[in-house]
């Protein structure tokens, strides 16, 4: 039977993560950093649609489009978006995240909300995803 795959740390315990894909410099930088040097640093919680306000972006569900920013952990300023795509939720799932505001966003957008749990599904560990819609 076919394994479906999981992150590495949905299989054993990681101390550090780098997010997206392709792996940002920047992110890659700041982790390796704290992996050799320690830090009391914050991890990001916010979502990316912060960042795309901030950067002054139209929203793709204005124009009926699926977009992950909602529920995904912001950071890398929101440079998909920036050259015309949607966020595709590579940086993970935002503990901030609220899921069910999300998939009604969605239905007000014309966007069908289980196109969102697929796409969402792409990055995150399928089990938090089906936990988190409970």
């Amino acid at each position: 039977s076919m394994v479906v795959p999981r992150p590495v740390g949905a299989v054993i315990d990681v101390d550090h993560t780098v997010r997206c894909c392709p792996v940002d410099t920047m992110d890659f930088i700041d982790v390796l950093q704290r992996a050799l040097y320690g830090s009391n640093k914050f991890d990001r919680t916010g979502t990316m649609c912060g960042q795309c306000k901030r950067n002054g972006t139209d929203c793709f569900f204005d124009q009926g489009q699926l977009c992950l920013g909602l529920v995904t952990v912001a950071g890398c300023g929101a440079k998909c978006v920036n050259l015309g795509r949607a966020c595709n939720g590579c940086r993970g799932l935002s503990p901030d995240a609220n899921l069910d505001a999300a998939r009604a966003a969605c239905e007000r957008a014309g966007v069908d909300p289980d196109d969102f749990d697929e796409a969402l599904a792409l990055f995150n560990q399928v089990e938090r995803v089906q936990s988190a819609r409970e």
